[in-house]
């Protein structure tokens, strides 16, 4: 999870917020339950995809940042 703190916070592309959350795939640790209880990333499930969002936006809700965007 150290990779999120790392990576620059971008700014939404639709409203320009930088209060983003990381969306976290896979099976989530107690310290991600934790987290995303305080809003601190969101769970994104277990299936994950290239076209899987990597951020929501936490003013408007729009997810973006897929891996791959088509």
């Amino acid at each position: 999870m150290t990779w999120f703190k790392r990576k620059k916070q971008p700014a939404c592309p639709v409203c320009g917020s930088r209060k983003q959350v990381p969306i976290l795939y896979g099976l989530p640790t107690d310290d991600a339950f934790r987290r995303a209880e305080r809003g601190e990333l969101l769970l994104g499930g277990c299936l994950v995809s290239e076209q899987s969002p990597m951020w929501i936006c936490s003013d408007c809700n729009k997810q973006w940042g897929a891996q791959q965007e088509p």
